[in-house]
């Protein structure tokens, strides 16, 4: 629905704008706030789960990035591709971070036919992490572009 579209843009822009910028103990004072405030009652269990990756995100916990990027992946088909590429390079990270590393293979490639641009930095950076062997092969066909 539209409503869960304009919300999740809006969350999504939020987190990106302070995720990788602030400590993870200065965001511990914004996603927790967020998560007993009033509104927190009125969202969908998908909101609170992206909620959850965000605060996932912002403390640094490559476990539950990866398992929730994933679980989030999964359960929604209809993903704009801004969130979807957001959700895949989370739950790649975490993966990498965390284990398996193969996982984070596995997932990009089951999404590849689905986001913009596969072969974007980010997303070749994680791969050669996850798959080191693989690497040259990466940045080569980058390359001979």
């Amino acid at each position: 629905p539209r409503e869960l579209d304009v919300w999740l843009h809006s969350a999504l822009r939020v987190a990106q704008a302070m995720n990788p910028y602030l400590a993870p103990d200065d965001l511990n004072a914004i996603w927790p706030a967020l998560m007993v405030s009033r509104c927190y009652g009125t969202l969908t269990g998908l909101q609170r789960r992206w909620l959850s990756l965000f605060r996932a995100t912002a403390a640094r916990d490559a476990t539950r990035m990866g398992d929730i990027g994933e679980e989030l992946l999964g359960s929604q088909p209809e993903l704009n591709n801004e969130a979807r590429e957001y959700l895949l390079l989370a739950a790649m990270t975490g993966y990498v971070t965390a284990g398996p590393p193969g996982r984070a293979v596995a997932l990009c490639n089951a999404q590849k036919q689905q986001i913009r641009h596969p072969d974007a930095p980010p997303f070749r950076l994680l791969r050669c992490h996850a798959a080191p062997e693989h690497c040259a092969d990466e940045f080569r066909a980058y390359a001979e572009r």
